[in-house]
């Protein structure tokens, strides 16, 4: 039950009350009423005015109004009341009901808009997970090289460890040089590789890998002067090339699917968002009818009338 009907109910069922308390006074009023009413109809005022039963009746209905008043004013007083209230409400249920009528028409829009962009948002999901795919298999092409590339590495720090460590062993006679060499030794500087541009347009971690070749060659050419050096370091370096440049493409690829899966993934997002607005409006059109209920100026009227009730 809303505002109106509630107000409605409760002025109807005072007024009602009140009539029934005084029954029988304003059962008699109606019924001379109509009686003088008939009198009216077929008597002139001479006539009125000499007839006694007239006279008798018009003196007694009289009475009966002058007693019943009092009464008549407080329903005639909560009727005009409720016909403002009703008038106030007529209005303001008038803007609500345009208001509707926008929304309904902005849903409208969103939902086609929505209808229509259903075809582009579905195929922009499979290619969210046709990009999610590929890049699946590009990071593990990433793994597979790494790890290649690192036991490259370490196949040549073996080749050059392996080929020496007898005469490693007697030079520096039971010197800790395997866990020296474990560590990432960095205390000579390549110079001439470093001002090249093969180190300028190597990856980070190529750089990482030709500096520690160039320390390990440098640290064990110093502890052993005759220390055998005639494995093909250009060949090594060519392979680790083949190898970095291969990894610098493929980070280029992962990065060119990530910004696709990143673009598809707006326009996903651009969905949701017209999903949450279609949502929004469906409750703010639900809500309309608690506006009324919950107007400030309707309430006060209500509560004018209520304590006029009481």
């Amino acid at each position: 039950m809303n505002l109106k009907e509630q107000v409605k109910k409760e002025v109807e069922d005072f007024i009602f009350n009140l009539k029934l308390k005084n029954s029988n006074s304003i059962t008699k009023i109606s019924m001379y009423e109509n009686m003088v009413k008939s009198f009216n109809d077929v008597m002139s005022d001479d006539q009125k005015s000499s007839n006694e039963n007239f006279q008798n009746l018009a003196r007694e209905l009289e009475s009966l109004r002058n007693t019943n008043e009092g009464n008549f004013k407080i329903i005639d007083d909560l009727n005009n009341r409720l016909k403002d209230f009703n008038g106030l409400y007529a209005l303001k249920e008038n803007e609500v009901q345009l208001k509707i009528v926008e929304k309904k028409a902005l849903l409208r829009f969103k939902k086609s808009k929505l209808l229509e962009s259903q075809n582009e948002f579905d195929e922009t999901s499979r290619r969210i997970e046709e990009f999610t795919e590929k890049k699946t298999v590009l990071v593990a092409e990433e793994d597979r090289l790494k790890k290649e590339i690192a036991e490259h590495f370490d196949s040549y720090r073996k080749k050059i460890v392996d080929s020496n460590i007898d005469d490693l062993k007697k030079a520096i006679n039971e010197y800790a040089f395997k866990s020296e060499l474990s560590q990432d030794i960095n205390i000579y500087e390549n110079r001439e590789y470093i001002e090249s541009e093969e180190y300028s347009q190597a990856s980070p971690d190529m750089r990482n890998y030709l500096n520690r070749i160039f320390n390990y060659k440098v640290f064990l050419s110093e502890k052993l002067k005759a220390f055998n050096l005639n494995i093909d370091f250009n060949e090594f370096k060519d392979k680790l090339y083949r190898i970095d440049a291969a990894l610098v493409d493929l980070n280029k690829r992962i990065a060119e699917t990530d910004l696709k899966i990143e673009t598809a993934g707006k326009n996903i997002s651009k969905r949701a968002e017209l999903e949450k607005e279609i949502s929004e409006i469906e409750k703010e059109i639900e809500s309309f009818p608690e506006v009324l209920n919950n107007d400030r100026e309707l309430l006060d009227k209500a509560d004018s009338i209520r304590q006029h009730i009481r």
